[in-house]
């Protein structure tokens, strides 16, 4: 198997291995603290290069800069009545309602502001889960996974509200995954 040893933010020192897939290299750091939440990171690359691993490691510096341009731009979704905001009612009206008890639910919104309604209470319970990197892409060199926490046993990483930046940190697509 083919590797490469790079150095990169967050990471550190890392051996990259060959892999199938289009993205031939990558590494990933499970279980990462950033902000008091738990994000998962990755990195691809198709070719690891000088020019690539800058690049990589530009974002990885920027990972506050990113997470807020991602909230940011799932809010904006929310209020435009797009995807950000399907996903949230489809969470409100279906699947909290298999996950939880009525009280179980008050419960896990109880922190957020009770002047705001139901589904904003809930955007504002969206968190970070992941980013990955993907060093040749044009249109998702990041994407920012965000779930209502990091937890899969109640199912929050089965379906996430994922944002896809360009290499200049522009928003290409606000899409769900899971």
């Amino acid at each position: 198997m083919n590797t490469k040893n790079i150095e990169l933010p967050i990471f550190g020192s890392i051996t990259v291995e060959n892999s199938d897939s289009t993205y031939k290299y990558g590494s990933h750091l499970w279980g990462y603290q950033y902000n008091g939440n738990i994000v998962d990171l990755d990195v691809n690359f198709v070719e690891v290069t000088e020019e690539n691993v800058q690049k990589v490691s530009k974002a990885l510096n920027d990972l506050q800069k990113l997470d807020k341009i991602g909230v940011e731009s799932f809010r904006r979704d929310f209020e435009e009545a797009g995807e950000a905001e399907y996903y949230i009612r489809e969470w409100k009206d279906d699947i909290f309602g298999q996950l939880f008890t009525s009280e179980e639910f008050e419960a896990f919104i109880q922190d957020t502001d009770k002047e705001k309604s139901i589904e904003e209470r809930l955007l504002s319970k969206l968190r970070l889960v992941r980013l990955g990197v993907y060093a040749e892409s044009a249109d998702s060199f990041v994407t920012l996974d965000y779930a209502f926490g990091y937890e899969i046993d109640k199912g929050f990483r089965d379906d996430m509200l994922i944002v896809k930046l360009n290499q200049d940190y522009e928003v290409c697509e606000i899409t769900t995954e899971g």
